[in-house]
């Protein structure tokens, strides 16, 4: 099995806002549109290298209203192990956490083998959850996902059905960014387990980067990479955007212009290394 770098999710509360902010960073924002059930909504920033961003937001209704009082009593945790369970980790994350990179998804081209192989590495997923959005031109696009009932851990997603390319123009930033080089996770403590738990994942042993003040598990899949940055308090508290579970969640850009004038506020909390 081999895995690749799909997309980043970035959690904002309002989408329209987003979109506006990015577009001051440079990017070309896409209008992604509605997913099944009605509680997300979202835009892409697409990238040349097959990669995204997309910025999630959950929409105001009473069923999120519904789902958020199924997660605050506790109800949805009867449904973790099932395909279900990525709905409480997704909205889970978006009901507690403030905005910024939430979670992570690597692509796998046969999910169901995938889930097998992975449970005789001892990484146990969700089943796998039948998901869609409906585009603004009203295009239904559907895929599958599942993840690992571990937090840190990305998430696994199927290919978009229908396929279809993007218009070239969509991923022309005026920034210069062309795509992502990898993923930065700073962890402070039980690293090992984080470490341990990303070559289950992954199949593959990471390269040990020592330097003075940290050491870098770099895990390389093909073009890109993920990084866990094993640091001391100081140099992981002064890159916060927000704290989930074990670690701190960064990207780095494979752009043309660096480096990238980049504004926290106009970001929606996504922190950016190099």
């Amino acid at each position: 099995m081999s895995l690749k770098l799909h997309h980043i999710v970035i959690l904002v509360k309002d989408l329209q806002k987003a979109t506006d902010d990015y577009q001051k960073l440079g990017f070309v924002v896409t209008p992604g549109g509605r997913h099944l059930g009605g509680i997300s909504e979202n835009a892409l920033i697409l990238l040349k290298d097959g990669t995204y961003l997309e910025l999630l937001a959950v929409r105001r209704g009473i069923r999120a209203l519904v789902l958020r009082l199924l997660y605050k009593t506790g109800l949805l945790t009867f449904f973790r192990k099932s395909k279900y369970g990525i709905t409480l980790r997704f909205y889970g994350r978006a009901f507690d956490l403030p905005e910024g990179l939430i979670d992570v998804a690597l692509l796998s081209e046969n999910l169901s083998k995938d889930r097998i192989h992975l449970k005789n590495r001892g990484v146990f997923l969700t089943k796998p959850l039948a998901a869609g959005r409906r585009t603004p031109d009203g295009k239904l696009l559907r895929w599958k996902m599942s993840a690992p009932l571990t937090d840190e851990l990305p998430f696994l997603i199927s290919g978009l059905h229908p396929l279809s390319l993007p218009d070239p123009s969509a991923t022309e930033h005026a920034n210069g960014v062309v795509g992502l080089e990898g993923m930065v996770l700073v962890v402070t403590d039980r690293w090992d387990q984080v470490v341990r738990g990303f070559q289950n994942l992954l199949g593959i042993r990471p390269i040990v980067q020592e330097q003075s003040d940290h050491t870098v598990f770099r895990f390389q899949l093909n073009e890109h990479f993920i990084d866990i940055l094993k640091a001391a308090g100081a140099i992981g508290m002064s890159r916060v955007t927000h704290q989930y579970g074990l670690g701190i969640y960064a990207v780095k850009f494979d752009s043309s212009q660096l480096p990238l004038e980049w504004d926290l506020k106009l970001s929606h909390g996504l922190m950016i290394f190099g």
